[in-house]
C-alpha cells in the first residue's frame, strides 16, 4: 500500500512541476480571466449557484477580485452547480457554468471594452449616492450590472452599456425608476432627482415559488398611479425578498400603487401579474405572490 501511495504521490508531484494542471482543493473553484492584458479597477467574478430547477441563486453571496493577471479563487462550495459570472466595469458580463467538485479552470472570457453607449450620471444631491444599474431583459439572458456612486459635483461615466432599457435603483433609500439607453447615441446625461420620502403605508407578505417554497432575491417594487392610471412619478419603491420569500415595504405614498415583482441579476421564471394596490396613510397591508419553479 505504502509504495503505491508513493508512486501516485511521485505521479501528482511529477505533473505539477511540468506544469500540468493544478487539482483543485474539495469545493473550491480556481479560474483565470483571459483576454485581458491587465485586470480594470472595479471587476470581480460573482459566484451563482444552480437550484435543481436550473434557476441561479445568489447563494452564498460571493464576490471574488481577480488578482492583477486574472486569476481567483473562490471559498469552498458544497457540491453542485454553479455559474461564475465576470463583471468587469466598462463591458457587460460573461459566464461559464461549473461544477463542484472539479479539477478544471474555470474560464471566463473578458469582453472587449469597446463601443456601447456611455452613460453619465449626475445626482442634485450633494451627498454620495449608491446607483445599481441593472439591465432589463439582456439577449444573451446574462444582465449586464453596474454599481457607482454620484454627487451634485462630478457626474458618474459608466462605459460600454448595451442599448436596450435598465432598472436604477438607490439601494440606500429603497428607490427605483428606469432608464432608456437608445440605440445610434454615443452618450446619454441622466440627473437624478429623486422624490422625498413616503408616506407610513406599506406593505408585507411573501413571495413563493410554485409548490410552496419562498422565492428568495426578488424584488417587489411599488409605483405610485395618478388619477388616470399612469405613472404618477418616475421613482417607486422597492424591496428584494429574503431568504423565506419574505419582503417589508415601506415608505409608500398613500394613494393607488402598481405593485409588481420583479428580477434583477439572475433569471426568473413565470412572474406573476402586477396588482393594483390601494396603499392606505398608515399601516401595512399584507399581500403574496406566486412565480414559476
Amino acid at each position: 500500500m505504502r509504495s503505491i501511495l508513493s508512486v501516485c504521490a511521485v505521479i501528482v508531484l511529477s505533473a505539477a512541476c511540468a506544469g500540468g494542471p493544478v487539482v483543485s482543493s474539495p469545493g473550491r473553484v480556481h479560474g483565470r480571466i483571459e483576454g485581458s492584458r491587465a485586470m480594470p479597477k472595479g471587476a470581480y467574478v460573482q459566484v451563482f449557484r444552480i437550484d435543481a430547477d436550473g434557476v441561479a441563486a445568489p447563494d452564498p453571496f460571493e464576490r471574488v477580485t481577480p488578482d492583477a493577471v486574472g486569476r481567483f479563487a473562490t471559498d469552498v462550495l458544497s457540491p453542485g452547480r454553479y455559474r461564475l459570472v465576470y463583471r468587469p466595469p466598462d463591458a457587460p458580463p460573461s459566464a461559464v457554468t461549473v461544477r463542484v467538485p472539479t479539477r478544471e479552470t474555470a474560464v471566463l472570457r473578458a469582453p472587449l471594452a469597446v463601443g456601447g453607449v456611455v452613460l453619465s450620471v449626475k445626482s442634485k444631491e450633494p451627498e454620495p449616492v449608491l446607483c445599481v444599474l441593472t439591465e432589463i431583459s439582456p439577449p444573451d439572458g446574462l444582465a449586464d450590472v453596474r454599481e457607482f456612486e454620484c454627487t451634485n459635483r462630478l457626474p458618474a461615466t459608466v462605459r460600454g452599456l448595451r442599448p436596450g432599457r435598465f432598472y436604477l435603483d438607490l439601494p440606500g433609500r429603497g428607490l427605483t425608476t428606469e432608464v432608456d439607453v437608445p440605440d445610434g447615441v454615443p452618450q446619454r446625461d441622466l440627473v437624478l432627482d429623486p422624490p422625498a420620502d413616503g408616506g407610513l403605508g406599506g406593505l408585507t407578505g411573501k413571495v413563493q415559488r410554485t409548490g410552496g417554497d419562498g422565492a428568495a432575491w426578488l424584488v417587489v417594487a411599488a409605483r405610485p398611479l395618478g388619477v388616470e392610471g399612469g405613472p404618477a412619478e418616475r421613482w417607486g419603491r422597492y424591496v428584494t425578498t429574503d431568504r423565506q420569500g419574505a419582503f417589508a415595504l415601506a415608505g409608500i405614498p398613500p394613494g393607488r400603487a402598481l405593485v409588481r415583482v420583479e428580477g434583477r441579476q439572475w433569471p426568473a421564471r413565470a412572474l406573476p401579474a402586477a396588482k393594483m394596490v390601494a396603499i392606505p396613510p398608515s399601516g401595512m397591508i399584507e399581500m403574496g405572490f406566486e412565480v414559476g419553479p
